[in-house]
């Protein structure tokens, strides 16, 4: 049984989940339980009305499964009741995403960036004279509320009998140093269905960042590394929409630089099969980067900073791997494009360790493993 709530905005977590289910029916009839995130859920979990934990036991009641899977939980399941679950003779796992537990876990914005510019989780920034953390830039009530869920939660995957799956060893490593017992913790990756395509591009003369357009993705230092590789008769392609587009698209518009803003998971892949290579130039430690993870298993060329787990999608000795914001390497990686007969080898390289950790039977294996 696999229980999920989504985000307000469909994102790449929710896509991810999908996929998972879509793995785990290869081997287990699965019962899903998708839960909304809104609002009104918030404000019947303030006044204890929420009745997703009654929704839950009639599916345990109904179809006795032997394994619930939790992934998002976000505000609409108390950790007080998976932790009464993991009491029963349930199997009991858990899957985490991203870093946000950390990230709420203080009502100090101090405690929550602590000497950093900005925060590797979720790219919140220090700033002087601000004291609380306002994870909500447009909401008190939802940060305070969101600090005291994420306080429950972080105590529920460090006390309770339960699994913990995460995407990456950095990941892993970060909860160990956090307390958390290393025999609960397993690495498992998010599952990538195979690429079809329809209608192929021609023109392969340009590199692509797909994703949010955002301070904390790196857009704007992407943008200038791009501007100073000064590579002639090469393009850079930017799609996915965010808070920077519009301020983004009237300043660096070019006859190099074109932006597509949002488009469907098919016309991305399609963009990334047809580009010289993929880039990001993230401030944060992400959690699985399916553009990178998309761009291997297509046979392409990442560029990517030395950020938190990201380098674990590839192999030890890749070309195109960045010191993060060292702003001056990407240049150089961005120029070391141009004429470099080694790129098909790279892709070809990046695809064969791509199909390694991420093939649908390991990721089986792995789950099956952690009982």
């Amino acid at each position: 049984m696999l229980i999920h709530t989504k985000y307000q905005n469909i994102g790449g977590e929710d896509i991810a989940v999908d996929n998972e289910i879509d793995l785990l029916e290869k081997e287990y009839e699965i019962k899903s339980l998708i839960l909304e995130n809104s609002f009104k859920t918030f404000f019947l979990n303030l006044i204890g009305l929420n009745n997703n934990q009654k929704k839950i036991n009639n599916l345990i009641e109904q179809h006795n499964p032997s394994i619930v899977y939790f992934q998002n939980t976000w505000f609409s399941i108390p950790s007080s009741y998976i932790r009464l679950l993991s009491k029963r003779n349930l199997d009991v796992r858990i899957k985490l995403h991203n870093f946000r537990y950390i990230c709420c876990s203080s009502y100090l914005l101090k405690n929550h960036v602590s000497n950093m510019e900005s925060c590797g989780a979720c790219g919140i920034e220090n700033k002087k004279y601000k004291f609380f953390n306002k994870y909500f830039e447009e909401s008190y009530l939802k940060s305070i509320y969101s600090i005291y869920f994420h306080k429950k939660f972080f105590s529920l995957i460090k006390d309770a009998n339960l699994k913990i799956y995460v995407l990456t060893n950095f990941h892993r490593n970060f909860l160990i140093n956090k307390g958390i017992n290393e025999e609960k913790i397993s690495v498992l990756r998010n599952y990538l269905p195979e690429v079809k395509f329809g209608s192929v591009i021609k023109d392969d003369d340009y590199i692509l960042y797909a994703g949010r357009i955002s301070k904390e993705k790196g857009i704007i230092e992407l943008l200038e590394s791009f501007n100073k590789s000064n590579v002639q008769n090469l393009g850079l392609k930017i799609i996915g929409s965010g808070p920077l587009l519009d301020y983004v698209k009237k300043i660096y518009s070019s006859e190099k630089i074109k932006f597509y803003g949002a488009l469907d998971n098919k016309e991305v892949l399609n963009y990334i099969k047809n580009a010289k290579a993929v880039v990001t130039a993230t401030k944060m430690y992400e959690g699985q980067p399916n553009l990178l993870c998309e761009s291997s298993l297509l046979g392409k060329v990442s560029i990517f900073p030395n950020a938190g787990g990201i380098k674990e999608f590839f192999p030890q000795d890749s070309s195109f791997m960045y010191d993060q914001f060292q702003y001056d390497q990407l240049v150089e990686k961005i120029i070391s494009l141009k004429d470099n007969g080694n790129l098909d080898a790279e892709g070809i390289k990046n695809k064969k360790f791509a199909n390694e950790i991420l093939s649908i039977d390991k990721l089986i294996r792995k789950f099956k493993e952690s009982k």
